[in-house]
């Protein structure tokens, strides 16, 4: 019988240094640039090299690194588990509510109720009527979260998120949420009314991915505005215990699979980190992260891409270890909320827990070198941007003098520019496009962005599509071939 040995196998095979690799691939290039051939300069400033050797990880060692233990790299919990959520926009209570139900018996965890219409308390019982209790809610509905929480008082075994995000909605309106620059009264009517059963506070991380940033941006931002809660709040006298328990972080996941997995492991880091600076208990310091898959990559052209777009969205999520996932529709560029396309985007997650199995393997990525590089490069850019923020007086400041905007901006200008070019790419409509299709079926206006239209005393951050601008000018060009065919 022959005995099973591979360490004798493995030493049949040299070791080989990066050095020695590099040697032999300039060798082999014939005189071409290394870095300009084949090493990749990402917008978030860093390089990715064609190969990674092992971890030259500076921030922390991997192999140290457990689930569901501090710094939390590698999750909070000690399975991958994540609850399927399902957005739905509120125009009439009985509507939603019906969504509602048939979401939940269909395989949907948790509801996120986005309201456009007036809230009140009987709106509110309409909405959740006969709904089973041991889903999550999800409420977002700017300048109602008193009357929210005073119902959900009422209704304490109810699990929910307020998602109250002043900051947030400053930063997209350009104006402060009633007019409140101090919102530590607010908050406190509404932290005596919250029961324990969920979290208040939501960092509305996807506005920045949706203007445009990058994931260095999007992730020191968020960090940023989670500081400014912490510092605000605990000078009105709160602890730091009970904000960071109380808060929630909202992160959008865009096309870039592997970047996106690290940026949701290096958040956890980071937080865990500003945490421990508090000298909060280990416990405190677990990041709750909700993620959607990007609108700024939706396109309403070849739409059906975008289905694929959602699912390694949602792959790059749950790989990453988020504790709730929202799938957007497909369609969701072209029309209204409607039940195949939801059925679709619900379905999505189904699939990739029940029949991928991706909720029974916690932090899969863990031991890749490429990943574990892409984390570390992640938590030093993402650190320095958060830390030139703070020495700029931190995000309400920065936001106030322009700074937040003026950063974001020139990213997406930047993007903009590189679309135009082909230089990223959106398959459907830079790369690829059908030219004769034709878009026939398109609301004027459809729900994808949740912004109250205000008088802005700041520069508001601009939400918007990748795709927007080629589509407008397809657009254009359609309706003069209508004028003309008539």
């Amino acid at each position: 019988m022959i005995e099973n040995n591979y360490a004798q196998l493995f030493d049949l095979f040299p070791n080989v240094s990066i050095s020695e690799w590099e040697k032999a691939v300039k060798e082999d290039l014939k005189g071409c640039d290394f870095d300009k051939t084949l090493v990749w300069n990402t917008q978030e400033g860093f390089k990715i090299m064609p190969c990674y050797h092992n971890a030259d990880v500076t921030n922390y060692k991997p192999e140290d690194l457990s689930p569901a233990l501090f710094p939390f790299l590698r999750g909070t919990k000690t399975t991958n588990d994540w609850k399927i959520c399902q957005d739905i926009v509120v125009n009439e209570s009985k509507v939603a509510n019906e969504i509602a139900e048939n979401a939940i018996k269909n395989g949907a965890e948790a509801v996120h109720f986005i309201f456009r219409s007036k809230v009140s308390k009987n709106s509110l019982s309409i909405i959740l009527k006969n709904l089973d209790l041991n889903t999550f809610f999800y409420f977002t509905s700017p300048s109602n979260e008193l009357l929210i929480a005073e119902f959900l008082s009422e209704n304490s075994s109810i699990k929910t998120s307020i998602n109250y995000d002043p900051v947030g909605y400053l930063s997209i309106n350009g104006n402060y949420q009633n007019n409140e620059k101090d919102f530590s009264k607010t908050f406190r009517k509404l932290f005596n009314l919250f029961n324990s059963n969920g979290k208040l506070i939501n960092i509305s991380g996807n506005n920045f991915h949706n203007c445009g940033s990058s994931v260095i941006q999007e992730l020191a931002l968020s960090l940023s505005v989670a500081v400014e809660y912490v510092h605000r709040l605990t000078d009105s006298g709160f602890k730091p215990e009970e904000i960071f328990n109380l808060m929630k972080f909202t992160f959008a996941v865009g096309n870039n699979y592997f970047f996106e997995i690290a940026k949701l492991r290096a958040s956890r880091y980071l937080w865990s980190k500003i945490g421990a600076s508090y000298n909060l208990k280990n416990e405190d310091c677990k990041m709750n992260i909700h993620s959607e898959t990007s609108l700024w990559n939706m396109t309403k052209y070849d739409p059906h891409v975008n289905m694929l777009r959602a699912t390694t969205e949602a792959m790059s999520a749950i790989i990453g270890g988020t504790d709730s996932l929202s799938v957007n529709p497909y369609d969701i560029a072209l029309k209204s909320q409607n039940e195949f396309s939801a059925r679709f985007a619900r379905n999505t997650q189904i699939v990739l827990k029940h029949e991928s199995s991706l909720a029974q393997v916690t932090d899969a990525a863990a031991g890749s070198y490429y990943i574990e590089n892409l984390t570390n490069s992640i938590i030093e850019n993402a650190w320095n941007l958060f830390l030139e923020i703070e020495e700029n007086g931190g995000y309400l400041e920065s936001f106030e003098k322009g700074i937040i905007q003026k950063m974001l901006s020139e990213t997406s200008s930047k993007r903009g520019s590189d679309i135009a070019l082909k230089n990223e790419k959106i398959l459907g409509t830079n790369l690829y496009p059908n030219a004769l299709e034709k878009i026939t079926d398109v609301d004027e206006k459809p729900e994808i962005y949740t912004v109250t239209k205000t008088d802005a005393i700041f520069k508001p951050l601009k939400l918007y599509r990748g795709a927007e601008v080629l589509e407008e000018l397809r657009l254009k060009s359609e309706k003069i071939e209508n004028i003309n065919l008539k």
